[in-house]
């Protein structure tokens, strides 16, 4: 929404998007291959994450170490074949338990801070303890998909809806967006 439009950091060539595309979970989706990164910059008027959000986006992995998806506010970090979600509320990274992350299958994330609890849903299911995190959100608002080259772990596999509200999703709104 809002007509904003990320661009694209490619270590290797001028990136052709048409390239990258593949078949998604309905329609196109957006492969990674190690090599690019989404960079949406912050904007005050039309992109500021600065209090409740749900990010949801599904997924099909072939990494088993990767910054899926980056701000300095909220992030979605793959590790050792485990994933989690994580928001910097009051300056303290909050964390959610890590979850098994499946391999060459589409799933589907939420993760949704309401300014007091953190949480983490796969296929519309709480996937993990929610997490404590009164506060306020701190950090960076500009965003990264597939990692940040040269300073973290770039993501190897599909992407497909990648959705940012700026509220904590009811379970109705989360059902919806799952069945897209």
């Amino acid at each position: 929404g809002y007509e904003n439009h990320g661009f694209v950091e490619d270590n290797v060539t001028t990136p052709d998007l048409f390239a990258h595309s593949a078949p998604g979970k309905q329609g196109s989706g957006m492969r990674f291959d190690g090599n690019e990164t989404i960079v949406l910059n912050q904007d005050a008027t039309s992109f500021n994450v600065s209090g409740p959000f749900s990010v949801c986006i599904w997924l099909k992995s072939e990494d088993l170490n990767a910054d899926v998806l980056q701000s300095g506010r909220f992030a979605i970090k793959i590790a050792d074949g485990f994933l989690w979600g994580q928001a910097q509320v009051g300056g303290i990274w909050k964390m959610t338990q890590a979850i098994p992350v499946p391999t060459e299958e589409w799933f589907h994330l939420i993760l949704s801070w309401d300014e007091n609890k953190l949480r983490l849903y796969r296929n519309n299911e709480e996937a993990s303890a929610p997490i404590n995190a009164s506060g306020t959100l701190t950090g960076s608002g500009t965003l990264y998909l597939g990692g940040r080259q040269d300073i973290t772990q770039t993501y190897e596999g599909m992407v497909d809806d990648l959705r940012i509200f700026d509220q904590a999703l009811t379970a109705s709104q989360r059902q919806q967006v799952y069945n897209f």
